[in-house]
């Protein structure tokens, strides 16, 4: 009879893990040095600990590369590989890990806009808790020297404050992993900061009635359809005024009786 002898495969070395594209967050590419030719084939485990591992593929004699797709973003991962053939396994190559890229932020918008701050939100796009993200805010489409934040997703909204009256802004945002990578830009958009309302006109000053003295009406022309109120100021002199009044939208009127 004749008996054959077999020998385990060496394990394979060199394990790297690389991202797929510059856009992807779901796929991660595995690379690593196949040392030695008995085997049948590999399995590549993944790990989301670093401690247990489940069997990410099963692989045939002389692969060398496997893509990892349906990941989840800003995550990290940990991979090993070993060989194997009718005689037994190998050791495990020496692990890996990387963090997915973080997902591009969806949903980019203006709010809330006033004459002087601007409020934006956005959507994770699927990423969790701990990623970073930068929101950049310019008056040139080119964001030359933008005002800059970075936050986690708790702060959306953000309020950027101290804007320009009158003023447009171009927005982009992008994201962060826990290992500093990050994400290509949003989609820009642009917003206006509000307008300062016109100028009311036609201010008069009449007798609200034939006997009282201590009571005069007030009216007045209103230009605009953007105020938020107004506010009515008396002076006695001509000089040094004081307000008397602060009243609603749309208001044309006011009997001013503390005389």
């Amino acid at each position: 009879s004749t008996i054959t002898i077999g020998i385990e495969p060496q394990a394979p070395s060199a394990l790297n893990a690389d991202y797929a594209d510059a856009s992807s967050f779901s796929t991660l590419v595995l690379t690593w040095a196949d040392n030695s030719g008995n085997e049948r084939g590999f399995e590549l485990e993944r790990s989301q600990n670093g401690t247990d591992y489940v069997q990410a593929a099963a692989l045939g004699a002389n692969t060398t590369a496997y893509t990892d797709t349906g990941l989840a973003a800003a995550t990290r991962y940990w991979y090993r590989v070993k060989a194997y053939n009718l005689f037994g396994e190998s050791e495990y190559s020496a692990g890996t890990d990387i963090y997915t890229r973080a997902a591009v932020p969806t949903n980019t918008a203006f709010t809330e806009v006033s004459r002087n701050s601007l409020a934006v939100t956005w959507e994770a796009g699927g990423n969790p808790g701990n990623v970073l993200y930068t929101a950049e805010l310019s008056t040139s489409l080119g964001f030359g020297a933008p005002f800059t934040a970075r936050m986690t997703i708790s702060s959306s909204p953000y309020v950027f404050s101290g804007l320009v009256t009158e003023t447009t802004y171009y927005l982009r945002m992008k994201a962060e992993n826990e290992a500093g990578i990050q994400t290509t830009y949003t989609t820009i958009v642009s917003t206006m900061t509000g307008t300062k309302p016109e100028a009311p006109s036609a201010l008069s000053v009449d007798y609200a009635d034939g006997s009282s003295f201590g009571t005069l009406a007030v009216s007045w022309t209103d230009n605009s359809d953007n105020e938020q109120g107004f506010r009515l100021e008396r002076s006695q002199y001509g000089l040094d005024y004081l307000q008397i009044a602060a009243l609603g939208r749309d208001a044309t009127a006011y009997t001013d009786t503390s005389l």
